[in-house]
């Protein structure tokens, strides 16, 4: 630190001595003889250098200032790209939420009942216990046993109750079991969730056909009759060679679930 501070003393005073000397040789004639032309041309190759010095030191000021300018740039257009990038996935996110609110309320006019939308806000699909939680609750006539739908069809129905939150029991829960109706063969048998929904207690002598649908049968009297709950297939003899079996494929995907429809009628519900 010392050294370099010499250094530009020494250079300082350098400088100081170059100017009192080109002072001094302008005011004794410029070239003229005398000692002053002599010490302007002792100094004259040491004034190039300089010149010299100062000139590329202003290009590479130059070239540095560009360089920022560019960095700059850069970072201003990135930001807004990134802004752009986000707009448009909250477009598309908008759009996607609107689609799925469009599916919800063509649903609702096919119903006879008055039925709620509502946004789920929490809950935990996965596992064993197989819960939403939605952003509605007594305070909007929801109540225990209510059915809840998707825009595909039965999602399972309310079990607690909170003013202004309900928590949902999806039919993939393995407590969970509704009365259902295959649709062609009009066999009746109750499917119980888990990781696989299996609709059992079917006779024997019923053919099921592979992708045959079950809508609910409204026995249980906890969900209104005819609202599509999903699909049969892998039909098999159970063990007891007595009854029959199947796997459900539900017209739901549980780990997607966003906004639900709440039939506020219960069972007294028309699925037109």
């Amino acid at each position: 630190m010392r050294a370099v501070t010499r250094r530009r003393a020494v250079l300082a005073a350098f400088l100081v001595g170059m100017i009192m000397l080109m002072t001094r040789q302008s005011r004794t004639g410029g070239s003229g003889g005398g000692t002053g032309g002599e010490g302007f041309g002792i100094f004259s190759p040491f004034m190039s250098a300089i010149n010299y010095v100062f000139d590329g030191t202003g290009d590479l000021i130059h070239d540095y200032l560009a360089v920022v300018g560019a960095n700059r740039e850069n970072r201003e257009l990135r930001s807004r790209l990134a802004k752009l990038e986000l707009t448009q996935l909250g477009y598309e996110e908008m759009i996607g939420q609107n689609r799925r609110m469009r599916l919800l309320l063509d649903l609702k006019e096919k119903l006879s009942c008055p039925a709620t939308a509502a946004e789920v806000i929490g809950g935990s699909p996965a596992g064993w216990s197989r819960t939403i939680t939605i952003d509605k609750g007594s305070a909007d006539g929801l109540a225990i046993n209510m059915a809840v739908m998707g825009s595909k069809g039965l999602i399972g129905r309310i079990y607690a109750v909170a003013s202004h939150s309900a928590k949902v029991l999806l039919l993939v829960d393995s407590k969970s079991s509704v009365s259902v109706r295959f649709r062609n063969s009009r066999a009746e048998s109750v499917m119980r969730g888990g990781p696989t929904c299996v609709a059992g207690s079917i006779e024997r002598e019923v053919e099921i056909g592979e992708e045959e649908e079950l809508i609910t049968s409204g026995v249980d009297e906890l969900y209104p009759a005819g609202i599509p709950v999903g699909v049969a297939h892998n039909a098999r003899i159970t063990e007891s060679a007595v009854f029959q079996e199947a796997d459900v494929k539900t017209h739901e995907s549980f780990n997607r679930i966003e906004e639900v429809l709440v039939l506020l009628s219960g069972r007294d519900c028309i699925v037109r």
